[in-house]
């Protein structure tokens, strides 16, 4: 399971810098991700789990974009690191320059990776 989300979320990131190209922020949270997924291959699919799916799985099924423009803080676990935090935070700045259509392609990427958090 752990692969699976991982290899996506990484594809998702991939995307990003393909879709904002002079954000620079898109390969170091790349970066931040492969050495988390090196270090324990399964805490990026636990902290996801624990803070963004166990939270807001309802919203994230139902297309609510209040999951994109909340701005309270996502991550509750210390042990999460900042890298988490700041992720969120770029995809909730995002949401509001995106037409309809990458809206929608955005979404589809949360529900996979969401979908895979809670694969067994």
């Amino acid at each position: 399971m752990s692969d699976d989300f991982n290899k996506l979320f990484l594809q998702f990131l991939e995307t990003l810098m393909s879709m904002f190209p002079e954000d620079t922020d898109f390969p170091l949270l790349t970066m931040g991700l492969k050495q988390l997924v090196s270090i324990n291959p399964n805490f990026p699919v636990e902290v996801y789990r624990n803070n963004v799916t166990r939270l807001f799985l309802e919203q994230i099924n139902n297309h609510d974009e209040q999951f994109f423009l909340t701005t309270e803080k996502l991550v509750q676990n210390e042990k999460a690191p900042p890298v988490t935090d700041r992720l969120i935070q770029k995809l909730r700045d995002m949401w509001r320059l995106l037409d309809e259509e990458s809206r929608e392609c955005m979404w589809l990427w949360v529900q996979m990776i969401t979908n895979a958090s809670i694969k067994k």
